[in-house]
Protein backbone atom coordinates (compact mmCIF):
# COMPACT_ATOMS: atom_id res chain seq x y z
CA UNK A 1 0.00 0.00 0.00
CA UNK A 2 1.33 3.32 -0.92
CA UNK A 3 0.06 6.83 0.66
CA UNK A 4 -0.55 9.66 -2.08
CA UNK A 5 -0.81 13.45 -0.64
CA UNK A 6 -2.27 15.64 -3.34
CA UNK A 7 -2.49 19.45 -2.98
CA UNK A 8 -5.38 21.65 -3.67
CA UNK A 9 -6.76 21.65 -7.32
CA UNK A 10 -3.81 19.36 -8.16
CA UNK A 11 -3.68 15.68 -10.71
CA UNK A 12 -1.06 13.11 -10.01
CA UNK A 13 0.02 9.92 -12.08
CA UNK A 14 -0.97 7.45 -9.08
CA UNK A 15 -0.17 4.19 -11.58
CA UNK A 16 1.18 3.65 -14.74
CA UNK A 17 1.96 0.32 -16.43
CA UNK A 18 3.07 -0.59 -20.14
CA UNK A 19 5.09 -2.66 -22.57
CA UNK A 20 5.75 -1.82 -26.08
CA UNK A 21 6.47 -5.50 -27.13
CA UNK A 22 2.93 -7.49 -25.39
CA UNK A 23 -0.10 -5.81 -24.38
CA UNK A 24 -1.13 -7.01 -21.12
CA UNK A 25 -4.64 -7.29 -18.51
CA UNK A 26 -3.96 -4.65 -15.59
CA UNK A 27 -4.27 -4.74 -12.08
CA UNK A 28 -7.20 -3.72 -9.86
CA UNK A 29 -6.80 -0.76 -7.57
CA UNK A 30 -8.17 -0.10 -4.67
CA UNK A 31 -7.83 3.32 -3.20
CA UNK A 32 -9.30 5.03 0.24
CA UNK A 33 -9.65 8.45 0.65
CA UNK A 34 -8.62 9.19 3.79
CA UNK A 35 -8.70 12.80 3.55
CA UNK A 36 -11.69 15.57 3.86
CA UNK A 37 -11.28 16.71 0.30
CA UNK A 38 -13.08 15.10 -2.34
CA UNK A 39 -10.63 13.42 -4.97
CA UNK A 40 -11.60 11.87 -8.81
CA UNK A 41 -9.79 9.11 -9.65
CA UNK A 42 -9.25 8.62 -13.93
CA UNK A 43 -8.06 5.54 -15.68
CA UNK A 44 -6.81 6.00 -19.29
CA UNK A 45 -5.54 3.26 -22.00
CA UNK A 46 -3.46 3.76 -24.98
CA UNK A 47 -2.26 1.45 -28.03
CA UNK A 48 0.85 0.61 -29.32
CA UNK A 49 1.22 4.32 -31.17
CA UNK A 50 -1.49 7.23 -29.94
CA UNK A 51 -2.60 9.16 -27.43
CA UNK A 52 -3.98 8.08 -24.05
CA UNK A 53 -8.10 7.57 -23.85
CA UNK A 54 -10.26 8.47 -20.93
CA UNK A 55 -11.85 4.79 -20.14
CA UNK A 56 -13.21 5.75 -16.60
CA UNK A 57 -13.88 8.05 -13.19
CA UNK A 58 -15.00 7.96 -9.98
CA UNK A 59 -15.00 10.37 -7.24
CA UNK A 60 -13.99 8.84 -3.93
CA UNK A 61 -15.81 10.99 -1.61
CA UNK A 62 -14.01 11.41 2.11
CA UNK A 63 -13.79 8.18 3.87
CA UNK A 64 -14.30 5.54 1.61
CA UNK A 65 -12.60 3.07 -0.65
CA UNK A 66 -13.17 2.40 -4.20
CA UNK A 67 -11.93 -0.62 -6.60
CA UNK A 68 -10.83 0.97 -9.74
CA UNK A 69 -11.61 -1.66 -12.45
CA UNK A 70 -9.30 -1.83 -15.34
CA UNK A 71 -10.42 -1.98 -19.13
CA UNK A 72 -10.88 -6.27 -19.74
CA UNK A 73 -9.37 -6.32 -23.29
CA UNK A 74 -5.36 -6.43 -23.53
CA UNK A 75 -3.60 -3.10 -23.73
CA UNK A 76 -0.33 -1.86 -24.05
CA UNK A 77 -0.38 1.40 -21.98
CA UNK A 78 -1.90 2.02 -18.78
CA UNK A 79 -2.01 4.76 -15.96
CA UNK A 80 -4.60 5.93 -13.12
CA UNK A 81 -4.74 9.88 -12.27
CA UNK A 82 -6.27 11.10 -8.94
CA UNK A 83 -7.34 14.80 -8.71
CA UNK A 84 -8.03 16.44 -5.72
CA UNK A 85 -11.17 18.60 -6.37
CA UNK A 86 -11.31 20.55 -3.35
CA UNK A 87 -9.55 24.33 -4.06
CA UNK A 88 -7.99 24.61 -0.13
CA UNK A 89 -7.76 21.17 1.23
CA UNK A 90 -5.21 18.82 0.81
CA UNK A 91 -6.00 15.00 -0.05
CA UNK A 92 -4.21 12.09 1.07
CA UNK A 93 -5.07 8.80 -0.58
CA UNK A 94 -4.25 4.87 0.41
CA UNK A 95 -3.55 3.12 -3.11
CA UNK A 96 -3.84 -1.09 -3.31
CA UNK A 97 -2.37 -2.26 -6.83
CA UNK A 98 -3.63 -6.05 -7.23
CA UNK A 99 -5.60 -6.05 -4.34
CA UNK A 100 -8.65 -7.85 -5.82
CA UNK A 101 -8.39 -9.43 -8.80
CA UNK A 102 -11.99 -9.95 -8.93
CA UNK A 103 -14.07 -6.97 -8.16
CA UNK A 104 -17.57 -9.19 -7.48
CA UNK A 105 -15.95 -10.54 -4.18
Amino acid sequence: MARVYINPNQTLDIYKNGSILVPAHQSHITIKNVSLALVKVSGYWASLVGDYTLYNSIKIYPGRSEIFVPPPNLIYYYKVTATNLASYLNAEIEVEVGSNNNPLF
